[in-house]
């Protein structure tokens, strides 16, 4: 088995924020959210911008023949982030404080402090099932295990990714991949007159999007 770490920090990231409208000065007062024109929108976001804390542990380990299998390969990642500060925009940053829904109650997509989310690949993999062709079947799964992440597409509590295939290795020239790909998340209603469906982040979002790949390469 093999593992590995690493530790960074990276400033000027964007943050996940609700919706801006870039307006004149002398409207914005007027909407909620938005921002004006003479705002730096530096680094290609008119919405909050901040520095994050990310860290991960990786693993893998190789499985030799079993009943099962004649070898297969497992990775797991574990991942986290932590907001460090806001240095932009922070009235559209869905961390601040007073991010709440009309009745005061925290909105399930609410930014916390630290995020933490897991992710695990295992492909079992069968030789010669045919003269000249091995067989695969990668499975994975990712998942936010705790919190909400500060950072855009950084992941979110209860939502994640799965997926199922099988691929063929044939003469070790070309390769045939069918992977079914699906997507899961938290939901709930926040408390506007409309009874709006908020999704727990983009993934969650999608979850009835799960969509069929079929994919072939080959080496010259």
């Amino acid at each position: 088995m093999s593992v590995g770490a690493e530790l960074s920090y990276r400033q000027n990231m964007p943050l996940v924020s609700q919706p801006v409208q870039v307006l004149p000065a002398a409207l914005v007062p007027l909407v909620p959210g938005s921002v004006p024109t003479t705002t730096d929108l530096g680094h290609g976001t008119p919405g909050a911008v901040g520095d994050t804390w990310h860290g991960l542990i990786n693993a893998t380990n190789i499985f030799g023949k079993t009943a099962l299998f004649d070898t297969a390969a497992l990775a797991a990642e574990l991942t986290w982030s932590q907001w460090a500060r806001v240095t932009q925009n922070g009235a559209v940053f869905k961390g601040r404080s007073n991010y709440l829904n009309p009745d005061g109650s925290t909105p399930i997509d609410k930014v916390t402090r630290n995020f933490v989310g897991l992710a695990i690949n295992f492909t079992p993999t069968w030789f010669q099932v045919w003269p000249g062709v091995d067989m695969f079947a990668p499975l994975s799964w990712s998942q936010g295990l705790s919190g909400n992440s500060a950072v855009t597409l950084g992941g979110n509590e209860n939502a994640g990714t799965w997926s199922a295939g099988v691929a063929f290795d044939i003469y070790q020239k070309y390769r045939i991949d069918l992977k079914y790909n699906g997507y899961f998340g938290d939901y709930a209603l926040t408390t506007t007159g409309a009874r709006d469906i908020l999704p727990n982040g983009s993934v969650a979002a999608i979850s009835d999007r799960g969509w069929v790949s079929l994919t072939f390469k080959t080496t010259f």
